[in-house]
């Protein structure tokens, strides 16, 4: 897999689910450092995608051959650290 992102941040608004989660894995994937984010903490378990963004961002380091930092951050809660 190419690491063409490696040392550069992605700040992906809506990644909590849907589109926005799949695109947040891709970077991760491209080298990426992340910052998972949407609106509300608890939006990707409103459409039963993940618990909450934390598990997002735990799932998207995860799916990078090498893991990456990925930070949830939402508007409703403080930033969470993995």
């Amino acid at each position: 897999m190419s690491r063409e992102l490696e040392g550069k941040t992605a700040f992906v608004t809506g990644s909590g689910r849907g589109l926005g989660r799949v695109m947040a894995e891709k970077l991760a994937e491209l080298g990426a450092d992340v910052a998972i984010h949407d609106i509300d903490w608890t939006a990707p378990a409103k459409y039963g995608e993940a618990r909450d963004l934390g598990e997002v961002a735990v799932r998207s380091a995860s799916t990078a051959a090498r893991s990456r930092r990925c930070t949830a951050i939402s508007a409703t809660r403080r930033p969470w650290r993995g």
